[in-house]
C-alpha cells in the first residue's frame, strides 16, 4: 500500500507549550498538566483525522486542558 500522508508533531520539538502554564501558576506541576493536556489533543486529533472529521486543533487543545483541570480538582473556567 502506497505512502499517502505522513504526521509530523512540532509541539515540544519546534515550539515550547510551557508557557501555556503561566496562566495557571507556572509551576512545573501546571507545566506537566499542559503537556498531558496536548498530548490528549494529539490523540483526539489522530482519531479524529482517520474517522474523517475536522476538529481545529485549538479545540482539542483547550477540550485537553479542561479535561486536565477537572481531573486535577481545579477551576475549568478560562
Amino acid at each position: 500500500m502506497p505512502l499517502t500522508w505522513v504526521m509530523f508533531n512540532l509541539t515540544g520539538t519546534l515550539v515550547d507549550p510551557s508557557v501555556m502554564a503561566q496562566p495557571l501558576g507556572d509551576s512545573a506541576t501546571d507545566e506537566d498538566m499542559i503537556q498531558e493536556a496536548i498530548d490528549d489533543a494529539i490523540a483526539q486529533a489522530m482519531a479524529s483525522t482517520l474517522t474523517g472529521a475536522h476538529i481545529p486543533l485549538s479545540d482539542l487543545i483547550h477540550a485537553g486542558l479542561r479535561r486536565r483541570l477537572r481531573l486535577a480538582g481545579r477551576d475549568e473556567a478560562p
